[in-house]
């Protein structure tokens, strides 16, 4: 009796992985993925040294959030305060390095703000970006024409 019982569980099992790597193979790529909606929020200054330490400023930096969901891109700006808050402590913490020109090196910021900002935001972050906000096109990564008109949570809906 229990050798029937093993037999039809194995047989089931079989049958579900067969089904999934039949859908797997059929479907189109992309398909059922979510597109993944990016918030960007106002700049913010955050801290800066040169690498001997000596010299300290500030920098403008626009912090972009890449989410999973749409729902979570609506309320992102809800949180914005919060991200803030978060991104200028870390980076106080732990300071951005000035490169020899005195431009920001922004290489590898994205993804140590990735878990503070986490701990902010009750849902789920795929990436977080980091954009120079000195530069020229400043007006163009803000998005001043989709910009929320709330002052207390300034943020933009990026539409890709």
């Amino acid at each position: 009796m229990q050798k029937k019982q093993t037999g039809k569980i194995w047989r089931f099992w079989r049958g579900c992985v067969l089904a999934g790597l039949v859908f797997y193979v059929l479907a189109p790529p992309g398909a059922g993925l979510a597109a993944d909606k990016t918030v960007q929020l106002a700049p913010l200054l955050a801290t800066a040294k040169s690498y001997g330490g000596i010299n300290t400023s500030f920098v403008p930096i626009i912090v972009q959030l890449v989410l999973t969901s749409e729902k979570g891109a609506r309320l992102a700006c809800a949180y914005a305060p919060r991200v803030r808050d978060a991104v200028i402590v870390h980076l106080a913490r732990q300071p951005l390095r000035l490169k020899a020109g005195g431009k920001v090196n922004l290489a590898g910021v994205g993804d140590q703000l990735l878990a503070p900002v986490q701990k902010t935001i009750p849902f789920r972050i795929r990436q977080v970006n980091v954009v120079d906000g000195g530069t020229r096109n400043t007006a163009l990564a803000t998005g001043e024409k989709d910009k929320v008109k709330s002052s207390s949570h300034p943020c933009v809906l990026v539409v890709e």
